[in-house]
Order: structure tokens, then sequence, then C-alpha cells
């Protein structure tokens, strides 16, 4: 399973909140992210109906 999660307030960029999660779920020090591209999510179902919202892709070494 590869990490994942979401933007806090502690985050200043969705880069720094893919670092955190790697650290927190796998252990994993990242370098270099890269943005991907993103998934238009109209209803936010995935988060809980939270309403539309972008799901950013990244990657890193």
């Amino acid at each position: 399973m590869l990490p994942g999660g979401t933007v806090k307030k502690t985050d200043a960029t969705p880069e720094d909140a893919l670092r955190r999660e790697a650290a927190e779920e796998a252990q994993l020090t990242l370098t270099d992210p890269v943005r991907l591209g993103w998934v238009l999510d109209q209803t936010g179902e995935v988060y809980g109906g939270v309403g539309p919202n972008a799901r950013l892709r990244l990657a890193a070494r």
C-alpha cells in the first residue's frame, strides 16, 4: 500500500504533506517531490462528502 493522506494546517505545501505522510505511514524519507497532476472529486465522497475538491498526485524518490 502506498502512503496517502490529506494536507493539514501544519503543512506549508502539498509536498510537505507527502513527506509527512510517508514518514508517518511507511517510515520513509522522501526527496525531490514532483507533481504528477490532479483529479477533480465533485462530491468529496472519499473524504466523507466534504464537497468539491482536487486530489493532487505526487511522486518522490
